[in-house]
């Protein structure tokens, strides 16, 4: 079982992690002279449990949210309220969602339902938007090449998009430091065991091979991720290997399915889940936003058509 733990991974750069279920979550604080920059700010709870513990002392000057997932904004009103100087800050294309979370969960945790018919159920959405927090406004976006300088140090902004259309990075640019959010997933966020916990939930899926080929020359030397211990360079490569993997795996899986006859969005799920799945079978239903980007890029390139009965038939 993962434990909750702060470890200095680089200077001045601190990993907080907590078990969340059998996952591990991670948000980041990089130390300053007068407070703290964090990465990230986990699920409602998470920041103000390390601030009372003395942890985290001083202001909360910046929080960087790296995406529009309720695991890594929950503490957002919390800070907002309990650091009035605070300045948050996101990608454009993720702002609506961080500052409103009724609309993230229509639009993003229950994405596949306006076209396939298929959602988490109810309770479950209900849960997810508990897990946001309340609501908090955004006082900057920040776009690729934007800059930030923390304790004379320079970060850049890098526009890492596939697993939500504003997911961004920080690499420090004088030694590879690189904060990635979920920008690449393998074949699913591992367990203590280091198995897949569930599915990977990447849903543009032309915009995440894109990212993953233009990160491989960036030069990161350690990568620090939302749900992964750190990485060096060789561990990322994997990564972001078995990332494009698994694309390629899971659409030859969809495509061979497929040459059977026609199949609704939930058969396709479901096979997924029988030819892959190391998870539990309460995971299943997170394929839904791989199989629903999955479906959009056969689609756009041709390999296959909906039917009017709300059937997927190759071409």
């Amino acid at each position: 079982m993962f434990k909750r733990e702060i470890k200095e991974e680089a200077s001045n750069v601190y990993r907080f992690s907590e078990p969340a279920g059998n996952r591990l979550l991670n948000f980041y604080g990089i130390k300053e002279k007068k407070g703290w920059t964090l990465i990230d700010c986990g699920l409602p709870g998470s920041v103000e449990l390390w601030v009372k513990e003395g942890v985290i002392s001083g202001d909360i000057n910046r929080l960087v949210i790296t995406h529009g997932d309720a695991d890594h904004l929950g503490s957002g009103a919390w800070l907002k309220e309990s650091y009035p100087k605070l300045e948050v800050f996101c990608h454009p294309d993720d702002r609506e969602h961080i500052e409103n979370h009724s609309l993230m969960v229509k639009n993003r945790y229950d994405v596949a339902r306006p076209s396939w018919g298929f959602g988490y159920p109810q309770k479950t959405l209900d849960i997810l938007h508990g897990a946001c927090g309340k609501d908090f406004m955004v006082d900057n976006t920040i776009r690729e090449g934007d800059t930030f300088s923390i304790s004379g140090d320079t970060w850049t902004v890098y526009h890492l998009p596939g697993h939500s259309p504003g997911h961004i990075g920080l690499l420090r640019d004088k030694d590879g430091i690189f904060i990635i959010g979920d920008a690449f997933l393998a074949d699913g966020p591992p367990d203590c065991e280091d198995i897949a916990s569930m599915p990977p939930t990447h849903e543009d899926i032309s915009a995440y091979l894109q990212t993953i080929e233009r990160v491989v020359g960036l030069g990161a030397e350690l990568v620090l991720s939302g749900h992964w211990f750190p990485l060096k360079k060789d561990a990322f490569s994997e990564l972001l290997n078995k990332s494009k993997q698994t694309v390629f795996r899971d659409i030859e899986i969809i495509v061979s399915f497929l040459r059977e006859g026609e199949k609704s969005f939930e058969d396709i799920l479901e096979e997924l889940n029988k030819q892959v799945s190391t998870w539990g079978r309460e995971e299943n239903d997170h394929y839904l936003y791989a199989v629903n980007g999955y479906l959009k890029y056969l689609r756009a390139n041709n390999k296959v058509y909906f039917t009017k009965n709300n059937k997927v038939k190759l071409v």
